[in-house]
């Protein structure tokens, strides 16, 4: 039985990873490069995957984020107004000339990604411009994250060593997207922009 689950996994895999990716960004990331590392699944094929699903997710976001600005301000004002805040907050500290600078930026706090790329749509950078950017500053960003995740899993992997099976794979995936939904609800509520 454990055998028909590793395979049923390792056959659509790429693709849950993609279609992960652009629905639920960094926490499927996540959890994917830990079933990576802890089964036979090639790197490669995580980062591809990964690269290519954030990428299709930043460009729907960039299409279609004037519009739904459009929609926040007729259906749900004070969404929009909190929007409107935070895009007065980013025009302050970073030059609009320099839009590499806040994707590269943005791109490590987690929750800001798609603001920025609404943002970044509405301040004129082209839309060829924003998909080099992204994807070259995606690439860098997943690089980091998968280093990050090496670490965590190769250091609890000698005190799980006598339990190297897919249990532990399956554990660790689910482990891995709980700590990642939990801390992004605690950092959101610790965090969220007071009103005025």
């Amino acid at each position: 039985m454990e055998a028909i689950i590793l395979n049923g996994f390792v056959t659509y895999f790429t693709p849950a990873v993609f279609v992960g990716a652009s629905l639920f960004g960094d926490a499927a990331i996540i959890a994917a490069f830990v079933f990576a590392l802890r089964t036979h699944v090639p790197i490669w094929e995580v980062l591809s995957a990964a690269l290519l699903g954030t990428i299709t997710a930043d460009m729907v976001w960039y299409s279609f984020g004037k519009h739904i600005l459009a929609l926040l301000k007729g259906r749900f004002s004070h969404y929009y107004e909190k929007q409107e805040r935070m895009f007065r907050v980013i025009n302050k500290f970073v030059p609009v000339e320099k839009p590499w600078l806040l994707l590269l930026i943005t791109k490590f706090l987690y929750g800001t990604r798609i603001l920025t790329v609404i943002y970044l749509s509405l301040n004129r950078v082209t839309f060829r411009k924003f998909i080099v950017f992204d994807a070259f500053i995606t690439f860098i960003y997943l690089g980091v994250l998968f280093i990050f995740t090496k670490l965590a899993v190769f250091g609890t992997h000698k005190l799980l060593a006598s339990m190297n099976d897919i249990g532990i794979a399956l554990l660790a995936l689910v482990i891995s997207f709980i700590v990642v939904r939990v801390f992004s609800k605690w950092i959101t509520e610790r965090f969220q922009v007071k009103k005025s």
